[in-house]
């Protein structure tokens, strides 16, 4: 009877051990995951706001015209001074979401993985890591300067759906690169990203979630690019030199 009793109570420490094991391991998986959270909804911000304008340009135009009138600025009577109007706010807009990003993420290092953002920190990442970190993040802002300097402000914030006057049509660099064409400002931006994650994501930052957190982020900019290539929406970029676009076919039926 002894040796029965020790057995079960040998056998019930073992299983309290486990299971406390398993709360642990469970308690700071949801730890990490949590961490992050606060972070999602300025993550998904922007992009919620891209594909609202792409797909209902005239609601930007609409509250671009109130913002107007509130500051007291003047509203253009012509279309294209409208457009030019929406792409300058958006600008503004875009920018000032961005800083407000950055400065969250930092935020976030400094509360849950302070040690991750030092130089210290990020020389103790493996040669590796350090290369392919700080090489996205090179060729990251590269792309998003080329962007710029091909299309210009109008051409990057929607001028094309919001009717903003617009430059040609660019069919060279960072446009003909193969696959990163389609969407060099967001391939930018991913790079950018996965350059930070390889120099930042520490064991600490890890454990606090922030390799999730980047991939929702990058999930955000993929939903984003996905709408604004959907051609069955005949909303793709409707630049008027498009060679492929609406315009160009509106003018061949014509002629035809």
């Amino acid at each position: 009877r002894l040796q029965a009793d020790v057995y079960h109570q040998r056998h019930r420490n073992m299983s309290n051990d486990s299971w406390n094991q398993f709360e642990g391991i469970g308690s700071r998986l949801i730890q990490g995951e949590l961490q992050g959270l606060w972070l999602i909804p300025l993550l998904a911000l922007p992009n919620a706001i891209y594909i609202w304008l792409w797909i209902a340009p005239d609601a930007w135009i609409t509250t671009t015209k109130r913002a107007t009138s509130i500051t007291g600025g003047s509203w253009p009577s012509d279309k294209t001074g409208q457009g030019d109007q929406a792409c300058k706010y958006l600008a503004v807009l875009a920018h000032t979401i961005k800083m407000i990003q950055a400065a969250c993420v930092v935020a976030w290092f400094r509360l849950y993985s302070p040690d991750s953002l030092t130089p210290s920190g990020v020389l103790a990442q493996p040669t590796w890591r350090l290369i392919l970190g700080f090489a996205g993040l090179a060729f990251g802002q590269c792309l998003n300067v080329a962007i710029y300097a091909a299309i210009g402000r109008n051409g990057v914030y929607y001028g094309s759906r919001l009717g903003a006057p617009l430059g040609p049509w660019c069919s060279g660099f960072p446009f003909n690169i193969p696959v990163v064409g389609r969407h060099p400002q967001y391939t930018g931006a991913l790079l950018s990203l996965w350059g930070g994650v390889l120099l930042t994501a520490d064991d600490s930052a890890t454990a606090a979630g922030f390799p999730q957190v980047a991939i929702l982020w990058t999930i955000f900019y993929i939903i984003t690019g996905i709408v604004e290539n959907t051609e069955g929406h005949g909303i793709v970029s409707d630049h008027p030199l498009r060679p492929d676009g609406p315009a160009a076919r509106k003018q061949s039926k014509k002629v035809a």
